[in-house]
């Protein structure tokens, strides 16, 4: 599961760098694209510019008075607008950047949320199975039980209870029959290696979700998933005292 993961991780983030270099590439063709088109607007502004100052100076020529004054307010009008033509330059790039900033902002937090909801579907997953497997049950034999006792159960009538139990479950007769074969004074007739045999059957529960979740995930973005592998008888399972 952990190289699994890895290797999600590892592919999420090669596509975030493709992504980020398509964008990238994107971002610099329309910055270049802008780029084009506004030396093209400022040529034709500039040529329009000196067309009419030939047209003036022509007029000019012809009237021979006031040529100087209207150089110079032609002059100052060409500055004028060569300094609005780099302003709104600047303000296209600044936007441009901010729709980067914003797309990438949105992008990193669609990729924690979603690693959020994975996470979290997980440990709600795990919660309800150990309630479903363990919780439940104890707690359903639990209640008529105490009232009829004023004194804490000892341990073989909580683990007569726990027998009664899990003898219903089909999963755990492999660990049934060990513990009944067991010898009264071995480590696999006491109660620690039926509760050890229920964690041990939790967690192999949860591998196998999680690994149905991930093959289910990976079919719907890359295509069907793999067949899933039948239940293979597990191996034996030595108990542990807690």
């Amino acid at each position: 599961v952990r190289e699994e993961m890895s290797q999600l991780m590892n592919e999420a983030e090669r596509r975030h760098h493709i992504a980020t270099r398509y964008q990238n590439e994107a971002s610099e063709m329309r910055l270049g694209i802008l780029e084009q088109q506004a030396e093209r607007r400022h040529l034709e502004v500039v040529a329009k510019l000196e067309r009419n100052i030939s047209s003036i100076e022509v007029r000019a020529a012809d009237r021979g008075k006031y040529l100087v004054a209207e150089l110079q307010s032609l002059q100052e009008q060409n500055m004028a607008m060569q300094r609005d033509h780099a302003a709104n330059i600047s303000i296209a790039e600044a936007i441009q950047a901010h729709r980067l900033q914003v797309t990438y902002t949105n992008e990193m937090a669609e990729f924690a949320r979603t690693n959020q909801e994975f996470l979290s579907e997980e440990f709600a997953q795990n919660l309800t199975i150990f309630r479903k497997e363990v919780q439940q049950p104890l707690n359903q034999k639990e209640h008529p039980v105490s009232p009829r006792y004023v004194h804490i159960p000892d341990e073989v009538t909580l683990k007569d209870i726990l027998l009664r139990q899990i003898r219903k479950s089909v999963r755990m007769k492999y660990d049934l029959e060990i513990h009944d074969r067991a010898k009264e004074e071995t480590k696999e007739h006491t109660s620690q290696f039926l509760v050890q045999s229920i964690k041990d059957l939790l967690t192999r529960e949860r591998m196998r979700k999680n690994r149905d979740r991930i093959a289910k995930s990976h079919g719907e973005k890359y295509g069907a998933p793999a067949p899933a592998k039948p239940d293979s008888t597990r191996p034996p399972v030595a108990g542990r005292a807690r």
